[in-house]
């Protein structure tokens, strides 16, 4: 059990989806969910060319949070991580768990971080415990490079239902996105690594 000190807000709780910009999740259908799969698969290259250029002129924006260079309101704490509400949230409650060890993303990790990853989830679990989000509503998964913004290892931790629109909302729906692996599944291809050492 990881014990995190949990911050209170400063500032009353808000969604951070922008006004308007939210649709019922029952508004997007099956066929639309299935259709920004394909698209995902099929931006691949253009995602892949960005990352790289990405991660060799932008400054990672975790690592200097966690260095202390860029202030960021923290929601809890431990000794293993941080946890901050996303900026660009796709539901009521979208936190990131973002680990004090450098590890570039989801793929780097090896089978010494499955405590991290556990960490991790646990300290998910209480900060939105913490928030009022009720079990059933939980979502935790990680985002596939080069789908992802930052260079750094960082747990999405939502409330359902998604209510961002578009490619960024189905790119959280667990049972249609490629890039959206949820920490179950990590834990799993992580646990295999070892398995073949």
């Amino acid at each position: 059990m990881v014990t995190s000190k949990v911050h209170p807000e400063e500032e009353p709780a808000s969604p951070g989806v922008k006004s308007g910009s939210i649709i019922p999740a029952d508004n997007v259908t099956e066929a639309e969910k299935r259709q920004h799969a394909v698209m995902f698969r099929l931006l691949y290259p253009f995602f892949r060319l960005k990352w790289s250029i990405r991660r060799a002129t932008i400054p990672n924006v975790f690592m200097n949070i966690l260095a202390g260079k860029i202030k960021a309101t923290l929601i809890a704490e431990n000794e293993h991580c941080i946890v901050l509400r996303d900026l660009h949230s796709v539901s009521e409650n979208h936190l990131l768990v973002i680990p004090r060890k450098k590890i570039e993303s989801w793929k780097e990790c090896s089978p010494e971080d499955l405590d991290l990853l556990r960490a991790m989830k646990d300290t998910a679990m209480e900060a939105l415990t913490s928030l009022g989000v009720a079990e059933e509503a939980r979502a935790l998964g990680f985002m596939t490079p080069p789908y992802n913004t930052q260079y750094q290892l960082h747990l999405h931790a939502l409330e359902r239902p998604v209510t961002a629109t578009g490619l960024r909302g189905s790119a959280f729906d667990l049972d249609y996105s490629p890039i959206f692996k949820s920490m179950d599944y990590v834990q799993e291809q992580v646990a295999k690594k070892k398995a073949r050492t």
